[in-house]
């Protein structure tokens, strides 16, 4: 650990105080988020079919001939 450590701890510390005194805070409006992409039957139907494809490949490649 650096000798300076405790000046750069408190260094760092005072200017995110200052930082943080600059900036008024705002609560978020919840209608302003971003809203996260419906799951649509497609992509579970794909995400089921590339999961039937991979243990089917494994146990065609596990059985002996």
């Amino acid at each position: 650990m650096s000798e300076d450590f405790p000046t750069e701890e408190r260094a760092f510390r005072e200017a995110l105080r200052a930082a943080a005194d600059r900036e008024p805070f705002e609560a978020l409006d919840a209608a302003e988020l971003p809203r996260r992409p419906d799951r649509s039957g497609w992509s579970v139907a794909g995400a089921a079919a590339v999961v039937v494809g991979v243990v089917g490949l494994l146990g065609f490649a596990v059985l002996p001939y």
